[in-house]
């Protein structure tokens, strides 16, 4: 019965395959996307079979421009706390965020997200824990205390095989107990036929390639000693589909191809291989209890589908075009080379007119006859039009995507005020303004996903250092269910923009020259009236020259400033939440942020 009830639910599954892979052929028209990416790697197909053409990246170029604009030089995101009370929390919260946003190499994942988005139109992003095929807390480790309770680490080792310790999974981006966040193929994803946006639809899927023998192994599989290897059969509409078939081929072993269904109308996460009557895994998924994990990166919405419309499509009739003038220009200057007729009645030697062509000076050619009739030179004509068209060509591409000739690194020509070009570079950032908001968004999204999964799943005591509120550095030990409560996280748009080290001293320099001529320091520096307390510091001075200090680079900040000492002072002696919150109230901080 359970054999039947599988079939009759994989059929219902691939028919909705089915449906999917239609809709994107019809409104997404993949391979279009094999197109771009080709453009993008300068691989062009046009022009006259075995005839040197001239190509220009005018694809590469743009999208290479825009992409250091976008992404964030050194993503970090700023946590605060919406519950009051929580200030602690929330730099323990923001401080292990940015560590695992380092960690998890998402600026990679971002920069590799921006570029496929301008040649795919929509890109996926799937977020995980743990495991890339399927975190399930069945598997998770525990440690013994010293009272000899078993607590759980929050992880599982199902990335090893537990016989020989060898890798099942070969992803470096993906570690045992940490969270991640990985692209997908935009092509390997699918979902239901009509539906417009991710937050609406009631299931997605995604396929993706393991070596069989992984697969066998897996212990969270069943029914995968009867599966064999097979090939992509359903994709007869993706342009690189020959990497894929080619796969078993080129590699030593068998692989197979399997689908990773999630249907957010159950909570359930399901593995199928196509033709395959059972499911190699059907069972709930935990990472639904927060939410879909997938997220996705459009820059350009269609009105209508779910795909999204690439920055190489309207880029695609320049790129032609401005190959096509290159090529016919080349043609020309090749055609306007020197040619000429000679009378060979007076230039009777045929050596004689190789020096005609030679590179020496001071060259005499011997003639029999009026030198004036001995050879006719033809100049053809090469129209300068050509160098306009490329111009406006390229103009027509930047405007499309809202570059201007600064902008794509070429330098605009003619005098202009200084009101005129902020007003240029104003506009100009307000399109490249809008994309990078998008990636802050999505950068959001992800680290609130990275949190619920952590505390989620983190049980074990674990020790973070922070700045306080006093501008001290503290080491602080704590457990995820302490810090666990409601946050909001910002990300600055323009904190991406590249920054060179003397500019940050300088700023820092003049951050420092203002405080100390800040009139509320002046104010706390006049001697109190008689009978009366000396007013406080307003700003906290030691944090100042820590921060000023820091911007140099090879100054031995922990020489000059050492940090204090006592509990909390270094990792080996931290201090709980509960013991800095009573230790900065001792020091009159008690009326820090909350």
């Amino acid at each position: 019965m359970a054999e039947n009830k599988d079939v009759k639910e994989i059929v219902r599954w691939e028919e909705n395959l089915k449906g999917a892979q239609q809709y994107i052929k019809d409104f997404a028209n993949p391979l279009d996307w094999g197109t771009y990416r080709n453009m993008y790697r300068g691989q062009f197909q046009h022009g006259t079979p075995n005839q040197r053409k001239y190509s220009v990246a005018l694809i590469f170029a743009i999208l290479r421009s825009m992409l250091p604009r976008i992404y964030f030089t050194n993503p970090q995101v700023v946590v605060t706390n919406e519950v009051p009370g929580y200030y602690l929390q929330s730099k323990i919260v923001q401080k292990i965020d940015n560590k695992m946003i380092r960690k998890t190499k998402l600026k990679k994942t971002l920069k590799e997200l921006i570029l496929d988005a301008g040649l795919c139109g929509t890109v996926p992003l799937l977020t995980g824990f743990d495991t890339e095929y399927g975190y399930d807390p069945r598997f998770k480790e525990t440690v013994t205390d010293d009272d000899g309770n078993e607590i759980e680490i929050g992880g599982t080792l199902l990335q090893f095989d537990e016989k020989t310790g060898d890798r099942l999974e070969y992803n470096e981006m993906i570690k045992p107990s940490r969270p991640w966040a990985d692209k997908i193929r935009p092509e390997f994803f699918m979902v239901p036929y009509g539906y417009d946006r991710l937050h609406k639809v009631p299931w997605e899927m995604r396929m993706y390639v393991r070596h069989l023998d992984d697969v066998r192994k897996d212990p969270r599989l069943i029914n995968a000693k009867e599966i064999k290897a097979n090939a992509i059969t359903t994709f007869d509409w993706m342009k690189e589909k020959k990497l894929h078939q080619m796969m078993p081929k080129k590699n030593f072993g068998d692989f197979v191809f399997l689908w990773e269904i999630r249907d957010l109308k159950t909570g359930r996460l399901m593995i199928m291989q196509e033709g395959h009557k059972k499911f190699l895994y059907n069972e709930k998924d935990e990472l639904q209890k927060f939410g879909n994990p997938y997220l996705e990166l459009t820059f350009n919405y269609d009105p209508l589908t779910y795909w999204g419309i690439p920055d190489a499509k309207y880029l695609e009739d320049q790129q032609l075009a401005i190959n096509e003038v290159r090529t016919l220009q080349m043609e020309h200057r090749r055609i306007s080379k020197l040619r000429f007729i000679y009378d060979s009645n007076i230039i009777t030697d045929d050596n004689e007119i190789t020096k005609v062509q030679t590179e020496d000076t001071g060259v005499g050619i011997k003639a029999d006859g009026d030198v004036d009739k001995a050879i006719k030179i033809f100049q053809p004509y090469v129209p300068p039009d050509f160098d306009m068209n490329v111009d406006a060509i390229r103009k027509d591409a930047r405007e499309s995507v809202g570059l201007g000739r600064n902008q794509a690194g070429e330098f605009e020509g003619g005098r202009r005020t200084a009101t005129e070009s902020q007003i240029v570079q104003m506009a100009s950032q307000i399109r490249i303004s809008e994309r990078k908001d998008m990636v802050a968004d999505l950068l959001v999204d992800i680290v609130e996903k990275y949190n619920q999964y952590m505390f989620s799943e983190y049980k074990v005591q674990q020790v973070e250092d922070i700045i306080g509120p006093d501008g001290v550095r503290y080491w602080v030990n704590f457990t995820y269910e302490q810090i666990e409560s409601k946050y909001a996280f910002r990300v600055d748009p323009e904190s991406g923009q590249p920054v060179s080290s003397e500019t940050r001293k300088q700023e820092a320099i003049m951050v420092a020259q203002y405080i100390h001529s800040s009139p509320l320091i002046q104010m706390a520096m006049q001697p109190p009236a008689p009978g009366q307390e000396a007013p406080k510091m307003p700003y906290n001075l030691e944090a100042l020259d820590r921060f000023v200090l820091s911007q140099f680079d090879g100054v031995p900040l922990d020489e000059i400033m050492p940090m204090r000492a006592g509990a909390g002072g270094s990792p080996e002696k931290p201090i709980s939440i509960e013991g800095l919150q009573e230790k900065l109230a001792q020091r009159g901080e008690a009326n820090a942020p909350v």
